[in-house]
């Protein structure tokens, strides 16, 4: 499929200081594809552990938060678009896969903090163990929708507004609510 993520997003080509912009951010990447649009301010913590595809957009305010490691762990597959607000915490393994729609204000991380001991405040715990999360391609993820640690979306599935995903969601299914649970399931074509 042959887009301008930027006439996609905008409809107008970038200004000058968004194209500095994104090119400044594009060579602290670990590992970047062509036609990145990173829109102002966006900020990424390690700029350097993240791995993103071609034809990929990050929207204003998205926060990329990752762990400093020799071997990306934030990998952002081609045609990916990420929305304003987007949260991602990547302590070890965040996968992205190609042609993920992110919704504004969607909440992503492979941890979390801890709480286990009662007899101490959740600030003073720490945070757990990392757990890998798989966004797969062609999936959905909802305004407002949170994906916890341990979690793997499948390949085309939507996850609808504001759902807070705990379990592994099946190629091709919708879930919703809190705790998310399926809701319906897409038709699946040859094509799909």
């Amino acid at each position: 499929m042959n887009r301008n993520p930027t006439l996609l997003v905008t409809g107008r080509a970038p200004g000058p200081v968004q194209r500095s912009y994104s090119l400044l951010i594009r060579h602290r990447l670990g590992a970047c594809g062509h036609s990145l649009l990173i829109r102002y301010p966006a900020t990424l913590k390690n700029p350097q552990s993240i791995s993103v595809g071609n034809m990929v957009v990050i929207r204003e305010h998205a926060w990329l938060n990752c762990e400093r490691r020799s071997s990306p762990s934030l990998l952002i597959g081609s045609g990916t678009y990420i929305g304003r607000f987007v949260h991602i915490n990547a302590s070890q393994s965040v996968v992205i896969e190609d042609d993920v729609l992110i919704a504004d204000r969607v909440y992503i991380a492979d941890y979390q903090h801890a709480f286990s001991d009662p007899s101490r405040n959740i600030i003073d715990q720490g945070f757990t163990s990392p757990e890998p999360v798989m966004i797969r391609s062609g999936s959905w993820l909802g305004v407002g929708s949170v994906i916890l640690p341990g979690v793997s979306i499948g390949r085309g599935a939507i996850v609808a507004a504001n759902a807070v995903v705990t379990n592994h969601v099946a190629d091709f299914d919708i879930v919703g609510g809190v705790p998310a649970s399926v809701i319906g399931t897409r038709p699946v074509t040859s094509a799909s």
